[in-house]
């Protein structure tokens, strides 16, 4: 007779996405409501474990990766071809070595915080854009210059009024 063998085959996940741990630290807004056109990279990725013992190819092909979830909100989709073309790979970009490192993961709707939960602080405290904040620190340099301005114009008039003017007696004597 024979034995049924019943192997557990996983089901590939249709999405994934890179790991919070790292898609968290290349990101320069904290809202996710921005499109992020630039990503942080910091050089302590050379000393990550799992980083570090991936093939050259996987190195880089990661690090493509995570421009491409940080164009796409982090929903990468699972298709190796694709991936390759969107990253220009030559070589086939390997998911499942990415997957086992714990590098990716699988694609969790759940994972974006709930709204109710997370707007509390972001409806009553909102971080100025860096731009805005920027134009208001050159509006208030402006406004500063203008002050300085001001009083000096005014301490010119002054010290015009304030001219001394010889007397006749010092005059004789000279």
């Amino acid at each position: 007779m024979r034995k049924n063998s019943t192997k557990s085959v996983k089901k590939q996940p249709d999405f994934v996405s890179i790991s919070d741990v790292y898609f968290d630290r290349i990101k320069h807004y904290q809202d996710n409501s921005r499109q992020m056109i630039w990503i942080k990279l910091y050089l302590n990725l050379l000393d990550d474990v799992d980083f570090c013992l991936l093939s050259d190819d996987c190195k880089f092909h990661f690090l493509g990766l995570l421009l491409l979830a940080a164009k796409l909100n982090n929903r990468l989709p699972n298709n190796p071809q694709f991936l390759a073309q969107k990253l220009s790979a030559t070589s086939e970009i390997d998911v499942e070595i990415l997957l086992s490192k714990k590098l990716l993961i699988p694609f969790k709707a759940s994972k974006t915080k709930d709204k109710s939960d997370s707007n509390v602080l972001s409806d009553c405290y909102q971080n100025p854009c860096l731009e805005e904040k920027r134009r208001e620190e050159k509006r208030m340099r402006m406004r500063m210059r203008m002050r300085m301005r001001k009083k000096e114009k005014k301490m010119r008039k002054k010290k015009k009024k304030k001219k001394t003017w010889l007397s006749p007696r010092l005059l004789e004597k000279t």
